[in-house]
């Protein structure tokens, strides 16, 4: 903006200089010019004069003769002609008596007027003798050397001042340029900061024309609204992030005591199962034995049947005195062979039930989908608030940590992750940056892709756009066009089992580091993840 103020104010004042010196030089050249031809006739005069006397009064040559020499002294060359056209007297310099004067001194004889003529570095000047026809006339050649000379110094002088002038507008220019467009080159660069994410800076109002001054302290009053609403809204999704995180995770450490707690109760109640179980084998087996020794001893038992009834007869008075002991004696009698058993209307316990585990573990399912949800909002907060200095990072090398990183995770679920090339290409970004980007992109990946499939890492450097180009291929179902159209916005892209902040947090970690994310459909079936970074022998640090 300055060269193009300065040229143009330049230009202007060259066509000025042009306009003016031109016209201005040709006049001075005029004019030295006329002043000349009229010293070259005052002295062919002053000769004229001398010859009168001679050639119309007749008087001696001398004065005549006297008027020729002083003329030669003086560096011109003299011919006085008769009316006839013969030569009278002239100069040892034949300028002023060759054909070309005698032809001057013909047309002057016959016009009876002063006139001149220019040829080569001469000028000749030409004047009859006195006022009556046919007396004669003079002929003086003088040197234009000392005119050429006077006019060579004054368009040397005219043009070293134009030059001059040039030089001192062109100066003017420059500083004018400066002082309007600096304050704005400011401004600019004020508003290119603003929109790499540095809300802090203002742009200087001090120097420069009013109207830039008045514009920088509207730009300020607008970045100061900005940096207070973003601050706000950042400050407003991380508060409410942080204040989420404490009964998010009070509530998962209460569902793993429950959790727990059920797998015990579940451990208790099948220990209680298998001794119950047990239990039942050995009654069973006890009134097994109780049986066959009943049948081994039946022909004693009706023995002593007899002799109990006839001792019954004899001691008839004793037995009612011993009914009443009897009962008691035949309880303790049966205790040994009748083990206690559960009443067959009662229950066991059943709690937990048979689907509690599984809902236990889709309440587990969902507060991890909550986490996830609570940290993607503050990794979006904390990666819009952070502009940091940049710095070279080799793109392949961190992305081959990266991907030896997340290989346990693919080995797990059945899938194949490749990484890059050995590759000496460096983005220009800051640090951690591209280590969140790609953990993002690569777990959406493998989230994305099925058992068996394929997600591989490659980075190139484009050398024509100045820019390192970071590719993450996947062979999975793909996207279609209006889920590609969202799928950078907060919850854009979301699924049952991710957060839909992923490619948001990427988007904003790219745009912030002055690069690009774009998806594109992956040949045979897939999608692709593009990032285009900075190269980092062309980015230039920014602070924050």
């Amino acid at each position: 903006m300055t060269r193009r103020i300065a040229l143009a104010f330049a230009a202007l004042v060259a066509v000025l200089l042009v306009a003016a010196v031109l016209p201005l030089g040709a006049a001075m050249q005029s004019r030295e010019e006329e002043s000349f031809r009229f010293a070259t006739i005052s002295a062919a005069r002053q000769v004229s004069a001398a010859a009168e006397e001679t050639l119309v009064d007749h008087h001696p040559p001398d004065a005549m003769n006297e008027a020729v020499a002083a003329a030669e002294r003086d560096g011109d060359c003299v011919g006085v002609f008769a009316g006839t056209g013969a030569l009278v007297t002239a100069t040892n310099c034949g300028t002023a008596k060759d054909s070309a004067a005698i032809a001057l001194a013909t047309r002057t004889l016959s016009s009876k007027s002063e006139t001149t003529a220019r040829s080569g570095d001469w000028l000749r000047a030409a004047v009859p003798v006195g006022d009556e026809d046919d007396s004669g006339a003079v002929v003086l050649a003088r040197s234009a050397e000392s005119l050429d000379h006077r006019v060579d110094v004054m368009w040397g002088w005219l043009a070293l001042t134009a030059v001059a002038c040039l030089a001192l507008g062109v100066a003017l220019a420059f500083a004018l340029a400066r002082w309007v467009s600096r304050p704005l080159l400011a401004l600019d660069t004020t508003a290119a900061r603003l929109g790499d994410g540095a809300l802090d800076v203002r742009a200087p109002t001090e120097g420069g024309p009013p109207e830039v001054r008045r514009l920088a302290r509207t730009f300020n009053r607008m970045a100061e609204r900005t940096e207070t609403l973003v601050h706000a809204h950042r400050g407003w999704v991380a508060d409410v992030s942080h204040q989420l995180r404490t009964p998010l995770t009070a509530l998962r450490l209460r569902l793993d005591v429950l959790a727990g707690e059920a797998a015990e109760a579940a451990v208790e109640k099948q220990v209680a199962a298998e001794q119950q179980v047990a239990a039942e084998q050995q009654v069973a087996t006890e009134q097994q034995v109780a049986t066959e020794q009943q049948v081994a001893t039946a022909p004693q038992v009706a023995a002593g049947q007899q002799v109990a009834a006839e001792q019954q007869i004899a001691t008839a008075p004793q037995a009612a005195a011993g009914q009443q002991g009897a009962p008691e004696q035949q309880v303790a009698a049966a205790g040994p062979e009748s083990p206690t058993t559960t009443p067959p209307n009662q229950s066991p316990v059943t709690w937990p039930g048979p689907d509690f585990a599984a809902e236990l573990a889709g309440v587990q399912e969902e507060i991890e989908r909550l986490s996830r949800l609570v940290d993607g909002l503050l990794a979006v907060a904390r990666a819009e608030a952070v502009v940091a200095r940049r710095v070279a990072v080799p793109v392949a090398e961190v992305a081959a940590e990266r991907v030896s990183a997340w290989e346990p995770v693919a080995r797990e679920h059945g899938q194949q992750l490749i990484a890059p090339s050995a590759s000496r290409a460096a983005a220009s970004l800051a640090p951690g940056d591209l280590e969140q980007i790609l953990d993002n992109v690569i777990a959406n990946a493998l989230a994305a892709v099925p058992t068996g499939g394929h997600v591989r890492v490659d980075a190139v450097a484009d050398r024509e756009r100045d820019r390192v180009v970071l590719h993450v291929i996947d062979d999975g179902p793909g996207m279609s066009e209006a889920a590609k159209q969202s799928a950078f916005r907060r919850f854009g892209a979301s699924s049952g089992s991710g957060s839909g902040l992923g490619l948001a947090i990427v988007d904003r970690l790219v745009t912030a580091n002055g690069g690009e994310v774009r998806l594109a459909d992956t040949v045979g079936g897939g999608l692709t993840v593009v990032v285009e970074l900075p190269a980092a022998s062309s980015a230039a640090p920014s602070d924050g």
